[in-house]
């Protein structure tokens, strides 16, 4: 009965462990987090230079620009923030004709999240979104929330709540990069 015992022992102990690697196998390679092929270009110089969190999509989601390339440019980066400027061209630096979002992000203590409207990103997280101004020249609606003890921001160049809600959420959803 002990021997019958022992064997059932045996297989729960097995089953449970079923992931742990035999003699002769390798163990499975952990798999790099991605990011979208157009921050590939600036991301070690963001790894190198700040210790917030980096938070990039994995695919680079359509937020007006439709089938145009679109090409992401390192505009400012220290040790406790960063900006990204996604452009239409190589150079883009943010200037409105070029500009088709941004991404900002800097090490922050909690705080009141901006003026605008509450909303939530994927998991509930809190964010406010701000529509974009309406004048002389087209702005950029924003959507700000707070997440690992940072402070992120995404703004896309006459977009709407849409637009912002889907960059930002392709973003918060991830792990740091």
């Amino acid at each position: 009965m002990s021997g019958a015992l022992l064997s059932v022992g045996l297989a729960v102990y097995l089953l449970a462990n079923s992931s742990t690697v035999c003699a002769g196998e390798q163990a499975p390679t952990p798999q790099p987090q991605t990011v979208a092929p157009i921050f590939a270009r600036i991301l070690p110089a963001l790894r190198r230079s700040t210790k917030v969190p980096i938070r990039l999509p994995s695919a680079f989601p359509d937020v007006g620009q439709g089938t145009d390339p679109v090409y992401a440019r390192l505009t400012k980066v220290a040790r406790l923030h960063y900006q990204i400027v996604i452009g239409l061209t190589p150079d883009c630096a943010g200037e409105t004709a070029c500009r088709v979002a941004t991404l900002t992000a800097e090490l922050t203590p909690p705080r009141q999240l901006p003026a605008g409207r509450k909303v939530s990103l994927p998991g509930d997280l809190p964010a406010t979104f701000t529509d974009a101004p309406i004048g002389a020249h087209v702005g950029d609606a924003a959507l700000t929330w707070q997440q690992g003890g940072a402070r992120y921001a995404v703004a896309v160049k006459a977009g709407g709540y849409a637009e912002v809600l889907k960059l930002a959420g392709t973003i918060s959803a991830g792990n740091p990069r």
